[in-house]
């Protein structure tokens, strides 16, 4: 018998509810368990962090963190609101899910990651020392003694880096520019700040006559601070991330931002080299001439080389400022070099050279440089060369041979260094240059 067309509607809608009534509570908890971003998500943002985020006269914020997140929701299809809030908001408001994610060029510690889910970084930098024009030169924490000052914004990394590293007095700041006055009105001594914070309050406030040392105290990492109950949200802003990066319109954002700056960020502080006593009546020797390229401060720091040898081999070199070169001896294990940062330190023997730039390109940020490294050898036995004089007798000696290698390197501006070297020797003084090898050879800047 054929059932009515009502009977056979409600039958078919009887069927779907007990499908929906068994799958449902399954359906819930996956849902629940991705944290589905299905409508707005809402974004806190440190809008007192120039040039990350920023309250423009109008009332709208403006910066780096937020033409990207802008980007980034376009990419993943995220509708997305933001709320300015004091930066030592931001980590609690998105533990506590007030917030979705946050902004404000975030650095990553594993304190913070105890509350929150970090996205990959987009943004290398850390912290530096500012102080006022009119006090003495402050170059690193142990110059601030027990009676000195240090302004700090609160819930930053760089207050917890004070109090755990510094025996001068933390003073805590509602902003990282509030800090930044703190300093220059001579409240504190000095100001611990992000590098970036930093470059914005002394281009925008040149009457407030800060100085900054030249380098990073700590070198840190920002990401977008996102829920721990929502693992899909981050997915989502990593895979957009992903994307922008690979497209080249990261790189267009980060430069209408930060310009020729390298990705990698300005160079390790370096406290300047004491100048030698000298005799009585003699003048000083002249300073060196630093290349102010960013490109070229970029390049200086240590490199971990891995050669094409076979079997590959490990290596460690180090550009100094003055044109120093350092070299570590191969290994066939790159662990041996693995809690070393700088070969300045005396942990490795080293032979040493010089380097020198030899052209920079703006357009690709690349650096490419050249080096000569001495190698101290003397021919074993085995080893002679023909020395005949006129008057004197044929015979074989064995001479001092004087090996030597030169490098062919270029160096971009996100740390990566790729290139070759070169092995000659010859015995002095007479004896025509022999090419022993050629080795190619690719590295990556050491992080410190």
């Amino acid at each position: 018998m054929r059932l009515p067309c009502s009977w056979r509607r409600r039958a078919a809608l009887l069927l779907l509810l007990f499908w929906v009534a068994l799958l449902l509570p399954e359906t819930a908890a996956v849902y629940a368990q991705l944290g589905t971003t299905q409508g707005t998500v809402i974004i806190a943002v440190a809008a007192a962090s120039p040039p990350f985020a920023a309250q423009a006269d109008n009332g709208q914020m403006v910066g780096f963190d937020l033409d990207l997140m802008k980007t980034v929701a376009r990419t993943a299809g995220l509708h997305v609101t933001y709320e300015a809030v004091p930066f030592a908001q931001l980590i609690p408001g998105v533990a506590t899910r007030l917030y979705d994610a946050a902004l404000g060029c975030i650095f990553i510690n594993e304190t913070r990651r105890k509350l929150v889910d970090f996205s990959a970084p987009y943004f290398s930098t850390g912290t530096v020392l500012a102080y006022a024009e009119s006090n003495i030169p402050i170059y690193d924490l142990s110059d601030l003694i027990p009676e000195m000052s240090v302004s700090a914004s609160a819930g930053s990394t760089a207050e917890a880096f004070l109090h755990n590293n510094s025996t001068a007095q933390v003073l805590t700041a509602a902003s990282q520019s509030e800090a930044l006055e703190m300093a220059a009105s001579g409240v504190a001594d000095a100001a611990l700040v992000d590098e970036m914070a930093a470059v914005s309050f002394m281009r925008t406030r040149a009457d407030a006559r800060l100085q900054v040392v030249s380098g990073l105290v700590t070198s840190d990492q920002c990401a977008i601070a996102v829920s721990k109950e929502n693992p899909r949200l981050l997915l989502e802003i990593n895979a957009a991330l992903t994307r922008l990066k690979n497209s080249g319109k990261y790189l267009t954002i980060y430069r209408r931002w930060f310009g020729s700056r390298p990705l990698t960020g300005p160079r390790p502080v370096r406290r300047p080299t004491p100048v030698a006593d000298q005799a009585p009546g003699t003048l000083p020797p002249a300073p060196l001439a630093i290349q102010s390229d960013p490109l070229v401060d970029a390049a200086l720091g240590a490199y971990a080389l891995t050669l094409t040898s076979d079997p590959p081999t490990y290596q460690l070199i180090d550009l100094l400022l003055d044109g120093q070169w350092l070299e570590s001896p191969v290994a066939l294990d790159a662990e041996s070099f693995r809690s070393v940062q700088s070969l300045a330190t005396g942990q490795l023997p080293v032979l040493t050279g010089s380097w020198q730039v030899v052209h920079t390109d703006p357009a690709a940020l690349t650096v490419q440089i050249s080096a000569t490294v001495q190698i101290s050898a003397t021919a074993p036995l085995s080893t002679t060369v023909e020395n005949s004089t006129p008057g004197g007798s044929d015979g074989a000696e064995a001479r001092p041979i004087q090996p030597y290698k030169t490098y062919q390197l270029t160096i971009e501006d996100d740390g990566r260094l790729h290139g070759a070297y070169t092995l000659y020797t010859s015995a002095a003084p007479t004896v025509t240059q022999v090419i022993t090898e050629t080795v190619e050879l690719a590295g990556q800047r050491v992080v410190q």
